[in-house]
């Protein structure tokens, strides 16, 4: 699963590179609300476990390939975990999707899917009293997921979105002797982005 996202990925990004029309440089960020799934991700091993909230930053580039149709790679930094009683669980990551972009006719919306890599920066149990714990080592360096994205455009080149990321595979790292967690990260987002390059749309209509 890991060698064929990481596969699809590079060649997706080869074919729109080769067949590029335009390509739009955008900056982006908004506000995360992380959780844990997974078998293990429960409130039975995680008492109190609810929703954290965080922000995400970064960049994107729209490789237009077609009129509606374009891949669109992303690097963002994410700030993930998740709540639990008597503090937190703080993740910092590195996130890198690649999505295929459709552009509804006529229309500024747009919609996208596609795999997403993640890198772990640090990893932190972070108690409402007490001595914070690094737990990074215990964690996966590297996490892989899928991500679901709507976004609106607005005629200034200015934009919102709305996304999904699912992790599909365990966080928890595997370990000698210890029995590993299926533990995956769950990330709801709303943002803003806006398109450094782009011309701006004055939307003007041609009269019949």
């Amino acid at each position: 699963m890991k060698k064929l996202m990481l596969s699809f990925s590079f060649i997706a990004l080869a074919v729109a590179f080769a067949s590029a029309q335009k390509i739009i440089v955008g900056v982006k960020a908004g506000m995360n609300v992380s959780n844990w799934t997974g078998a293990d991700g429960t409130t039975t091993n995680f008492p109190g476990k609810a929703a954290k909230l965080g922000l995400n930053v970064g960049g994107q580039v729209l490789i237009q390939i077609h009129k509606n149709l374009g891949i669109q790679p992303e690097a963002m930094y994410s700030m993930q975990g998740v709540k639990v009683d008597g503090g937190n669980y703080e993740l910092d990551y590195v996130n890198i999707p690649v999505l295929a972009m459709y552009h509804f006719p006529k229309s500024r919306f747009s919609i996208g899917s596609g795999p997403q890599v993640g890198f772990l920066l640090s990893a932190m149990a972070k108690p409402t009293s007490g001595t914070n714990t690094d737990i990074k080592d215990q964690l996966e360096k590297i996490d892989y997921g899928w991500v679901v994205n709507l976004a609106y455009l607005f005629p200034c080149n200015f934009g919102l979105n709305m996304r999904y990321n699912i992790g599909l595979h365990t966080i928890d790292k595997a370990q000698s002797g210890v029995t590993t967690e299926k533990i995956n990260n769950s990330v709801f987002q709303l943002g803003a982005f806006f398109n450094v390059n782009a011309k701006q749309t004055k939307g003007k209509h041609k009269k019949k």
